[in-house]
Formats: C-alpha cells, structure tokens, sequence
C-alpha cells in the first residue's frame, strides 16, 4: 500500500476506535513511516493517526524517534485544544456579561464527536454573535484593548491570547458567488432556530443545528476545496457529523439544496469516499448516485494535489501570479461546487479583492 492508503487506514481506525490489522505494517522501513508522519502533518491529524499507532503490537511500530515525533506532536495538539477550550468559555462568559448571544462554529462543536475530543487539531475560534458583532466588538476593544480588524470578508478578527478569532457577520463569502447570498440567507434563517449547547469549563456554549451544519460544513468544505484542497480531516468531521446528527437532518431538504446550487456531484463523492476509504454505515447517508471515477479523482487530489507550488512570502505580483495558476489548474473543481461560470466567478473575485486590498496577498 501507498503511504496515503495507510495513513487513511490508521486515520480509520482512530475514528472508529479499531486496532489497526498489524500485517499491513509489517516491514515498513523508516522511509515508510517518515511519509506517514509527513503525511498526517498538513492534514492536522497527527494525534489521531497516532491513537491508531498506539494500538500496534510493539513490532509493529515505528522507529523511536518517529515515535517520539508523533507523540510530542499529539501531546502538544491536546494541550492546544484544552487551552482553546478555556479561550472559548471565557469569550462566552464575556460576552454573556455584556448582553451578547455568542454561537460557535465548528471547532469543539464537531471535536466533541470524535473518540478522543482533544485529539481534533483546530486553528482558529470561529463565533457568531446574532448581528451585534459591532456592539461586540466595540465592547471587546473597550474592555480588553484588544484590536480588530476587518480586513477581510463577512467576519471581523481579532488576537485573544495568541488566538486568531474571527467573528462571523456572515457565514460565508457572498460577494464572489451570486449563489452564496441565497445560500447565506439560508444559513442566517438556520442560525435564529435553537441548536445544540454544550458545557465548555462551566460555560454553555450555542451550536448550530444539525441541518445548518448540513449545509454550511458541505459549502465550507466545497469552496475550500474549489480555490485549494481540503484535508483528511474535512473527511472525518463531516463522517462522524453523519453518524452522530443523521437522524436530525432532513435529506430531502438537504439534497434540494445541493442540487440547486449544484454541490450535490461534490457532496455525493464525499460520501462516497466515506463509504470506500472510512467503512461508514450507508444507512447514515442519504439516497446518492455515485461516481466512483470522481470519488477516486477527489481521493487522490485530497493526499496528492496536482497543484503544488507554494505560495510566495512575499510580493504581491508573484503572490497574484501564484493565485492566477492555481485558479486555472482548479478549474474543474469548480465545475462540481458552483453554478456559475468560472469566468463570472474570477471577474467578481477580481472586484472583491479590490473592495478588500489586504486580501489579495492573504
């Protein structure tokens, strides 16, 4: 097996809470577990691939100091999510004192459907404060000096404690995609119905509800995947989402979505590849006809993208010039993620990034 099969094994496994059939890592060389490792890492699923590891016969494992790499990594991505938890609780509270409904998106909404929580790698804090982000973050200034910035589109964001928080006034961007103001209006209809709330550290935090996760988390995933990639880790969030809100969704309503803004090649491939790859139950999907030569493009272009350059530090023409490339190499993605023409889509990604400047080099 290539490295991405086995990395995805492992990663299986973590999710399922499995031990790993030990034959298939029969004499894998350092090389082998180098890549596994070097694998895991841009797909933020270190700690998972190693609660798998952990689960090998000793023999069976990889070298000491590939060991040691994935552990102290795990061990620094679980004490990174305790100590965002903290930030979010305490954002809560401070938000409560001052009269101000805050609602998280994804983050530990969707950690808390994983065997270990701490274990899902996160990088920022997404919130939502029920249109008085102004009020909010005028208050926030106020009271904590904290700076924000709004720099970029439908959030504000701000540093709380070395911790990039952006604080949504939209769900997504509505000002490249004509389909994304219907799609907001939408979400904006979702996010007033009473959702989920958890206890964080004493706190109780808002949730969306099944059905907007339904939609927003596939449109997230879609537009991530349409200008870029997305992770592995998109992959095990939106699986155990399935499995633990199916029976809160109501797929006809959902498949209609997708349809109309024509994500439904894209959102049947994914689930498709959790079929293939992740083993889930069919019956926590909805009715989906699938492509397997699609799925089987997507799995590949998820673990090896074909565009790989990297993004300049610096300078803003090559920074534009590296954005241009990689639009046009993604052409096709966007085929199965939006239903406007590309060409309409660049044209007034061109005038957003102009009512934006600092986005343009982001």
């Amino acid at each position: 097996m290539d490295t991405g099969t086995l990395t995805c094994v492992l990663l299986r496994c973590a999710v399922r809470g499995d031990v790993p059939d030990a034959q298939l890592f029969s004499g894998l060389d350092r090389e082998q577990w180098d890549g596994i490792f070097a694998m895991s890492c841009p797909h933020n699923i270190v700690a998972l691939v190693f609660d798998a590891i952990q689960a090998l016969p000793g023999e069976y494992r990889p070298p000491k100091d590939i060991w040691l790499k994935f552990a102290v990594l795990a061990e620094q991505i679980a004490e990174d999510c305790d100590r965002k938890a903290g930030y979010v609780a305490e954002l809560t509270r401070f938000y409560r004192e001052h009269d101000v409904r805050l609602m998280l998106l994804k983050g530990i909404g969707l950690s808390r459907y994983y065997p270990v929580p701490n274990h899902r790698r996160s990088s920022d804090i997404d919130i939502y404060l029920f249109g008085e982000i102004a009020k909010a973050d005028a208050i926030l200034s106020e009271k904590m000096g904290i700076s924000i910035s709004s720099d970029v589109h439908h959030h504000t964001t701000f540093m709380y404690k070395g911790v990039l928080v952006e604080n949504h006034y939209d769900f997504i961007n509505v000002h490249v995609h004509r389909s994304s103001q219907e799609i907001e209006r939408l979400l904006k209809g979702m996010a007033a119905e009473p959702g989920d709330v958890i206890d964080v550290r004493g706190e109780k935090v808002a949730l969306p509800t099944a059905e907007f996760n339904a939609l927003f988390l596939m449109r997230h995933m879609a537009a991530h995947y349409a200008a870029d990639r997305i992770s592995v880790r998109h992959l095990c969030d939106w699986m155990l989402f399935l499995e633990h809100e199916h029976a809160n969704i109501d797929f006809t309503k959902v498949n209609g979505w997708y349809e109309r803004f024509n994500m439904h090649r894209f959102a049947n491939a994914l689930n498709g590849l959790l079929i293939e790859h992740f083993g889930i139950n069919a019956d926590f999907l909805p009715p989906f006809e699938r492509d397997r030569d699609l799925e089987e493009r997507i799995f590949n272009d998820i673990f090896y993208p074909t565009f790989t350059q990297k993004k300049p530090k610096k300078g803003a023409v090559k920074i534009v010039i590296w954005k241009l490339r990689r639009f046009m190499v993604n052409r096709w993605k966007h085929r199965i993620v939006y239903n406007e023409p590309w060409y309409v889509s660049f044209f007034r990604s061109f005038v957003s990034h102009l009512s934006k400047p600092k986005t343009i080099t982001h």
